[in-house]
């Protein structure tokens, strides 16, 4: 009988801890922000990935990703080590991580495309 009822103690207080959802500190950027970030930053891999390094094969991917990751963090006027500290935060509650992902997805599903039309040769 004791046996049993530990065993749902041990099983409630589960379900009840993992029911809760933790409240990030006020060092962890909010999800809008973090997923607002992650998208700016998302865009610029995609920008030195299919224009910069095409255009100047000699270009370090490296040290411009670098520069163009503080220039997000500066328009969103954040540290590196908030932003790092966020990430860490998000990695480590995969359930927030992935439905921030997928949001991201989603985003970019339904970004914008540039439509070129093509030239007519009537004069």
């Amino acid at each position: 009988m004791i046996k049993r009822l530990l065993i749902l103690v041990v099983v409630l207080s589960g379900m009840i801890g993992c029911g809760k959802k933790e409240k990030p500190s006020g060092e962890i950027l909010p999800e809008d922000k973090m997923q607002a970030v992650l998208w700016d930053m998302m865009r610029a891999d995609h920008f030195l990935n299919n224009y910069m390094i095409i255009k100047d094969t000699s270009l370090n991917k490296r040290e411009a990703g670098i520069k163009q990751y503080n220039q997000i963090l500066q328009i969103h006027k954040i540290s590196e080590e908030t932003f790092k500290k966020s990430f860490a935060y998000y990695r480590s509650n995969p359930k927030m991580m992935w439905m921030m992902m997928d949001s991201l997805s989603r985003m970019q599903d339904d970004a914008p495309t540039q439509k070129i039309k093509p030239v007519s040769d009537t004069k």
